[in-house]
């Protein structure tokens, strides 16, 4: 190719260039850099090798360094991003364009040309000749010193729309971060396996377990066995798209492996194209709830079992006391030693036997209001072997009492026949022998408790024993009369003693409550208000 050819060339290349330059949708610069880039290099004859160091304690030269820069051109996209008039008007007003920001990202420029870079990205923000903030994404080729370093190209994206989006995402997630941390309930995301992804402080507050401890279980290591079956069955209905939500009451064991009642909402997250992404579950604990409708039902059950028997029993001990005095005037005409009077004497006595259940009845069915009297529990508690019965082998008590206990206002002689039952209802549990703990402590009850009691101070028994245990499904049931899993045609298994300190309890104010596993053994707690 000859020189004419070259310089027709040369010319047409700069040509499409100007033409491509002029109708970029991107803002273009083009700049001559000679200058900044000799004071550079004079730096580095004077020694210094490390310039952030340098711009950073020395701002001056950032500046001076802006005011060497020659504005070679601008396409007209860089008039419509800075809405300037002119190219004049745009560079005669430079310093408008420029924030604080902007001569932070121009300083990495400089130590980019300084460390010999070939390239430089950054996001700023700069200012419309109006003064608004636009905030933009630099992109710059730098020339090496073998290409005759001079002049550079700056490409100047427009990225506000973007950032806006970005800050109203980020916005958006701290809103849910906050909503999600702080809600009152219990929120989960959960994988379709069941494995926790995300969960907020009161489902750990709930469930009694870290946030890092839950991340690594599934919903399905915490959930009651015999809740299992229709959780999972209520899912795979969700995953195979017959239903989008699911609704339930169920149980969750607590880490100390206590049962927690639950209210539970799930909905099922799907992706654009339909397919399963994850569960989200609203999680409510209930459990005072329930043990308040558990309560209520008992009360409701027992008083109307009472209002029947003791009217029975009302009756039945007029009854019993006509057929006494009957017995006693029979046996007047007879002698001790005669035969009919022997079968009299016995026939008193299960009369007498009779008229004391009769009584039982009675007293489980109103009793009467409790004589109550100022009290210290502590000297029913320490006259506790009085209340064991006789002849008992390897069965042992131990009693921890604390100084500064609650007072009582209570009926002195009914506490006691409780008390007594609960032991004997123990040493009954455990006929290879065992101990018996009883533990007396205050306590300040309040709503987070879960418990069916007004919030303020209580004086908390436990009597804990060794024994068989009793069985879930017959924990609801032990307060109710007659119900007894022992013999019951023995006179220990008529099912009226728990009953009666239900009843006692309950007229008290008070609350008697059972934990128990089987193999274990028992504990009752008695709740009394302090006076």
């Amino acid at each position: 190719m000859n020189e004419k050819d070259m310089s027709i060339e040369q010319t047409f290349s700069e040509k499409r260039y100007k033409t491509i330059f002029d109708i970029a949708s991107v803002s273009l610069w083009e700049e001559d850099y000679s200058e900044v880039k000799k004071n550079i290099n004079d730096l580095k004859s004077k020694g210094i090798t490390d310039f952030r160091k340098y711009f950073n304690e020395t701002p001056d030269f950032v500046y001076k360094a802006a005011q060497m820069i020659k504005i070679l051109n601008v396409n007209n996209f860089t008039l419509k991003l800075y809405r300037a008039k002119s190219k004049d008007e745009l560079l005669s007003s430079l310093d408008k364009v420029f924030t604080t920001e902007s001569y932070k990202t121009f300083k990495e420029v400089l130590i980019a040309i300084a460390e010999g870079k070939t390239y430089f990205e950054a996001e700023a923000v700069n200012k419309t000749l109006q003064g608004e903030l636009i905030d933009i994404f630099i992109s710059i080729t730098i020339p090496s010193e073998d290409a005759g370093f001079k002049n550079l190209l700056v490409s100047i994206f427009d990225i506000t729309r973007l950032k806006k989006i970005e800050y109203a995402l980020k916005e958006s997630r701290e809103k849910f971060k906050i909503t999600f941390d702080l809600a009152p309930v219990g929120i989960a995301h959960t994988s379709a396996e069941g494995k926790w992804l995300q969960v907020n402080k009161k489902l750990c507050e709930i469930v009694g377990y870290t946030e890092d401890e839950l991340l690594g279980l599934t919903f399905k290591d915490i959930t009651h066995p015999d809740d299992l079956k229709k959780d999972l069955y209520a899912l795979q209905q969700m995953l195979a798209g017959k239903t989008r939500t699911y609704f339930t009451e169920k149980r969750y064991i607590h880490k100390n492996g206590s049962i927690i009642y639950i209210s539970l909402s799930v909905a099922l997250v799907q992706d654009p194209s339909g397919n399963p992404k994850y569960f989200i579950a609203l999680i409510e604990d209930i459990t005072r709830r329930k043990q308040l409708e558990d309560e209520l039902e008992r009360r409701r059950l027992i008083e109307s079992i009472g209002t029947l028997a003791g009217g029975i029993a009302h009756d039945f001990n007029n009854l019993l006391t006509a057929l006494l005095l009957n017995i006693f005037l029979a046996k007047r005409n007879l002698h001790p030693d005669d035969e009919s009077f022997k079968r009299l004497s016995e026939a008193e006595n299960i009369c007498m036997q009779s008229k004391e259940l009769s009584n039982m009845l009675i007293t489980f069915s109103h009793g009467g209001d409790p004589i109550k009297n100022l009290i210290s529990i502590s000297e029913i508690l320490k006259d506790t072997k009085n209340l064991l019965p006789g002849g008992l082998k390897n069965i042992f008590c131990e009693c921890i009492i604390p100084e500064n206990l609650y007072p009582l206002k209570v009926d002195k002689t009914e506490i006691k026949q409780v008390i007594k039952s609960i032991i004997t209802n123990a040493i009954e549990a455990m006929p290879h022998g065992g101990n018996v703990r009883i533990k007396a402590e205050n306590t300040d009850v309040s709503e987070k408790d879960n418990l069916p009691l007004r919030e303020g101070r209580y004086l908390k028994i436990s009597i804990e024993d060794q024994g068989t245990g009793i069985p879930e499904e017959n924990l609801k049931k032990i307060f109710t009369p007659y119900f007894s899993t022992k013999d019951m045609y023995s006179r220990k298994g008529m099912g009226l003693a728990l009953a009666i300190c239900y009843s006692i309890i309950k007229r008290h104010n008070g609350l008697i409550a059972v934990d128990s596993k089987v193999g274990i053994g028992t504990t009752f707690h008695i709740y009394l208000p302090a006076s």
